[in-house]
C-alpha cells in the first residue's frame, strides 16, 4: 500500500516538475511542526519578543533565511566522496546567537533547535545521500547535531554582552563546539582518516570567525530595521564622552555625580537579581538629563547656596520639578536615544508625588488635592526601571540625611523600598519580594561603602612640621585654606607648623 501511495504522489504535477513530492511533504510537515512549536512557546512562556510584531517578524526572517541557506548550500556539498566537513561551513549558529543578542536567551534556544532540525532535514534529503547507508549516514545526521550544540553554546556565550570582544568569544565557543562534536562523528566514521581532523579544524576556525563577523554586522543592521536596542548601542551610550553626558557634567555637575552613583548602585543590584545590568547602567546615566534645562532648580547643583524655590509657592515649585521628566523625554528623542533607555526618564518617578512640596503645601491646606503634585508616570514597566526608581530615591535620601552610619543607611533604604511598595509602584513589573530584599541589601552595601567612616589621623610629627614650614618659606604652595569645620574626608584639619602665621594660602 505504501508503494502505491508513493507511486501516486510521484505522478502528481509537482513531482513531474522535478521536485520530489515526498521531500516536499517532509519539509512541509517539518515547517508546520516548527511553527507549531514556536506558537506553543509564545503562548505558554509569553516572552518579551512576542510583545512586538516587529520582533516576531525578525524571528521569522532569521528562520526563513536559515532554511533557505541550508536548502541552497547543502545540495552543493553533499554528498562528497572525501569527507571534508564542508556542510559545517555554513554559520547557522549565528541565527541563534543573533536572537540571543537582540531578544532573549530562552527564545534563542528554541530557534537553535528549529534551525538544527532544518539543517538535519536538508542533509538527509540531499541528492544521493541515503541515511540508511554507511558512511553517509554519519554525514546525514552530523549537521543536525553539530548545529544544535554549537547554536546552544553560542547562545549562552552571547547573552547580555557587556563588551564587543564577547562576540568574538561567542564565535570561538561556536567554533570549538563544532570541532568537538565533529570529532565525535569522525570517530563514528569507519572510513576516517587523520587528514580529516585537519579539515575539521579548518572548518571550525572559519565558522568561529564567520559567526563573530556575521553577528556583529547583522545585529546592528537588524536592530536598526526592527527598532531593537542592541548591546552595541548600549555600550556606546555608556561612554561618558557622549554629548549629553558631557553637558550634564559641565552644566549640572551635581546631577552628573548623582547619576554615576545611581548607576553604580543599580548595576550591582541588577547583577544580583540577573536583570540587565548594562541597560540599568545606561538608563541611570540618562534618567535625569531633563535637569539640563534648568539645573539651578535642583539642590544638588546649587553650589552657591541660593535656592530659587524659597521665593516660589509649592505648586509652582512642584511643576518646575516635574518639568524635568517632560524635558528629559524631549532631549532623549532629539538625541535619538533608544526606546529602552528613554523609558527610564518617566518611569524612575512613576506616579509618585513631588513629596517635599506637596507636604509643604499641605501645611496650609490639609485637604489639598495631590493631582498637581503627581508625576504623570507610567509606573516602572520592567525590573530595570524599577531598580533605578529605588536607587534614585535611596541615594537622595541618604545624601540628605545628617547621619550616615550603618544603622541609619539600613533604615532609610528599607523605608524607601517599603514606601514604593505600599504606593503600588511595582505592580506593572515582575519584581518579587525576594528580589526587592536582594536589591535593598545591595544598595546598603554600596551606600555604606560610599559613606563609610574615615580613620582619624594622628597629629603631624615635629619633622613633618619643619618640612612643611621650610616648603612654604621656599615659595611652595601650602594646603588650601579650610572652608569648613572638617575636610572632605571627615578627619580633623592638621595643625599648622610653627612659623607659618600670616602666610597667605593659595586659593
Amino acid at each position: 500500500v505504501d508503494e502505491s501511495i508513493v507511486e501516486i504522489l510521484e505522478h502528481l504535477p509537482v513531482a513531474q516538475s522535478g521536485i520530489s513530492i515526498t521531500d516536499l511533504l517532509a519539509v512541509s510537515i517539518l515547517v508546520l511542526a516548527s511553527v507549531t512549536a514556536l506558537a506553543v512557546y509564545f503562548v505558554i512562556a509569553t516572552p518579551d519578543a512576542a510583545a512586538s510584531n516587529r520582533r516576531l517578524i525578525l524571528v521569522g526572517v532569521l528562520m526563513v533565511a536559515a532554511a533557505a541557506a541550508v536548502r541552497w548550500y547543502y545540495p552543493l556539498v553533499l554528498p562528497h566522496e572525501s569527507d571534508k566537513f564542508l556542510e559545517l561551513l555554513l554559520p547557522l549558529a549565528a541565527v541563534a546567537v543573533l536572537v540571543a543578542a537582540l531578544l532573549e536567551r530562552s527564545l534563542a534556544i528554541i530557534v537553535a533547535v528549529v534551525v538544527a532540525v532544518f539543517a538535519g532535514m536538508a542533509g538527509m534529503i540531499a541528492p544521493s545521500l541515503d541515511p540508511s547507508e554507511s558512511p553517509t549516514a554519519v554525514q546525514a545526521l552530523r549537521p543536525l547535531v553539530v548545529v544544535l550544540f554549537s547554536g546552544v553554546a553560542g547562545v549562552f556565550a552571547s547573552q547580555r554582552v557587556e563588551r564587543i570582544t564577547q562576540f568574538g568569544i561567542a564565535g570561538a565557543v561556536v567554533g570549538l563546539t563544532t570541532f568537538v562534536i565533529g570529532i565525535a562523528f569522525w570517530l563514528l566514521d569507519v572510513n576516517r582518516g587523520t587528514t580529516d581532523i585537519g579539515w575539521l579544524a579548518l572548518v571550525s576556525f572559519i565558522v568561529a570567525i564567520s559567526t563573530s563577523i556575521l553577528t556583529i554586522g547583522a545585529m546592528t543592521t537588524l536592530g536598526t530595521i526592527f527598532g531593537i536596542t542592541t548591546r552595541l548601542q548600549l555600550l556606546e551610550l555608556a561612554q561618558l564622552t557622549q554629548p549629553l553626558l558631557r553637558r550634564l557634567q559641565e552644566e549640572a555637575p551635581g546631577t552628573f555625580h548623582h547619576s554615576l552613583l545611581v548607576a553604580t548602585m543599580g548595576e550591582r543590584a541588577a547583577t544580583k537579581i540577573e536583570a540587565d545590568a548594562l541597560l540599568v547602567r545606561v538608563g541611570a546615566y540618562y534618567h535625569d538629563i531633563g535637569k539640563l534645562t534648568q539645573p539651578h532648580m535642583y539642590i544638588e547643583n546649587q553650589s552657591e547656596g541660593v535656592n530659587p524655590h524659597e521665593d516660589l509657592d509649592p505648586k509652582t515649585s512642584a511643576a518646575l520639578i516635574q518639568e524635568h521628566v517632560i524635558q528629559g523625554v524631549e532631549l532623549a528623542r532629539h538625541h535619538r536615544l533608544p526606546p529602552q533607555v528613554r523609558e527610564f526618564i518617566p518611569e524612575h518617578h512613576g506616579t509618585r508625588l513631588v513629596t517635599y512640596f506637596f507636604r509643604k503645601a499641605s501645611r496650609s491646606n490639609p485637604d489639598l488635592e495631590p493631582g498637581p503634585f503627581t508625576y504623570a508616570g507610567p509606573r516602572p514597566q520592567s525590573r530595570e526601571t524599577a531598580i533605578i526608581m529605588m536607587a534614585d530615591s535611596c541615594e537622595a535620601v541618604v545624601r540628605s540625611s545628617n547621619r550616615r552610619d550603618v544603622e541609619t543607611i539600613d533604615r532609610l533604604v528599607d523605608a524607601v523600598i517599603n514606601e514604593r511598595l505600599s504606593e503600588h509602584q511595582f505592580d506593572d513589573c515582575d519584581l518579587t519580594l525576594r528580589q526587592l530584599h536582594t536589591i535593598g541589601d545591595s544598595f546598603k552595601v554600596t551606600l555604606q561603602g560610599v559613606y563609610h567612616p574615615r580613620i582619624e589621623y594622628p597629629e603631624p610629627t615635629a619633622g613633618e612640621r619643619r618640612r612643611i614650614g621650610r616648603g612654604i618659606h621656599q615659595g611652595l604652595s601650602a594646603a588650601p585654606e579650610p572652608t569648613g569645620p572638617a575636610p572632605v574626608d571627615g578627619t580633623d584639619f592638621p595643625a599648622l607648623s610653627e612659623g607659618t602665621e600670616g602666610v597667605k594660602y593659595d586659593e
